[in-house]
């Protein structure tokens, strides 16, 4: 006698892994005075994170979100170091990310007015 196999609902499972990290920033172009946001986007397993962040392997205290806001931005903080760390039941990840400003020329010395002669050195 045939018999129809037996057919069972879909199973889920998933496997618990500790935080797989990427770093984003809100925009591709930041100038001195710009407000930027900067996204530790996580994929884990529990997914209970807790966040850290870093600037230049300095922690940041009181920000545990997955976003980091930094407001007006300054000349100083260009090549800036910023790290996320994210963390739960399984383990920890880190990921950095270095802010590269697009810096205006800036004029150190103002110009002088200079008077020589031909083939003189001023």
């Amino acid at each position: 006698q045939f018999r129809a196999p037996r057919v069972s609902s879909g199973v889920k499972i998933r496997i618990k892994h500790k935080p797989r990290i990427e770093l984003e920033f809100s925009r591709d172009n930041v100038e001195e005075g710009d407000s930027l946001e900067v996204v530790c986007m996580v994929d884990a397993y529990p997914t209970n994170i807790r966040y850290d962040w870093f600037v230049n392997n300095v922690t940041i205290i009181g920000e545990t979100t997955k976003v980091l806001k930094i407001e007006n931005v300054q000349r100083k903080n260009d090549q800036m170091k910023i790290k996320c760390r994210a963390t739960n039941d399984v383990g920890s990840s880190e990921a950095t990310k270095v802010l590269n400003l697009s810096l205006q020329p800036k004029m150190i010395k103002n110009p002088e007015t200079a008077f020589g002669r031909p083939d003189e050195t001023v």
